[in-house]
């Protein structure tokens, strides 16, 4: 029989997961509001499910907290997640999601999935799972955005067309699955995230002081 850990605040959701689980004879062995409050016997869980209801940098805390303390146990985020949201879930460690919404019908596989090494993440964003790669001139006019560089000063350092520097924004926009230069320079500059190396890399010298419109998505 499979045995889990539950970290949630939410006695409904606990009820379901719990209530759920049991008809597919998966047990829960410990349940808690926070990663830290878990006994150390949760090493030996199949699996930990994170159902806390939090905002995308919390949740991203706790998976990273449940990477540390139960290495060996993989983590199986329970909310209801966007496409970044996924991207910040998976590289924060968690090996799968379900949306809440699903969880009756989709929970017990995921675990005995993620039990096997697979991630599992929702259908509808699936392609999302693996961000598609930037070319070198996106990387280029991603680097000067999060430098604080507008697109005028980008066209004038890359020599393009101010045209062809929104034409790479919205490619790069896409591929990063956010919406406006602010969210992607956030991600650029985000130490928990494994893509500003490879950005920062391309920044130029020296550092632009300009700083873009936070709600401008261009």
């Amino acid at each position: 029989m499979r045995v889990v850990a539950l970290v949630s605040r939410d006695d409904l959701v606990i009820h379901r997961i719990t209530t759920c689980l049991a008809s597919d004879e998966i047990g829960v062995m410990e349940v808690a509001t926070d990663v830290a409050e878990l006994g150390d016997e949760v090493a030996q869980a199949n699996a930990l499910i994170l159902a806390r209801g939090d905002a995308d940098g919390d949740r991203r805390a706790q998976i990273k907290a449940a990477a540390e303390r139960f290495p060996e146990v993989p983590s199986i985020v329970v909310a209801t997640v966007s496409k970044n949201g996924i991207h910040k879930a998976l590289e924060a460690g968690a090996s799968g999601a379900v949306l809440d919404s699903r969880v009756e019908g989709v929970l017990p596989a995921t675990i005995r999935a993620v039990c096997v090494g697979q991630v599992v993440v929702p259908d509808q964003f699936r392609r999302y799972a693996a961000r598609p790669a930037l070319s070198h001139r996106e990387k280029q006019t991603l680097a000067l955005v999060a430098a604080g560089l507008t697109n005028r000063e980008i066209a004038d350092r890359l020599y393009l067309a101010e045209s062809t520097v929104k034409t790479h924004l919205s490619s790069i926009f896409a591929k990063l699955g956010v919406g406006s230069r602010s969210e992607a320079a956030a991600l650029v500059h985000d130490p928990d995230g494994k893509l500003g190396l490879s950005i920062l890399a391309l920044s130029p010298s020296p550092t632009a002081t300009a700083t873009p419109d936070a709600g401008s998505p261009w």
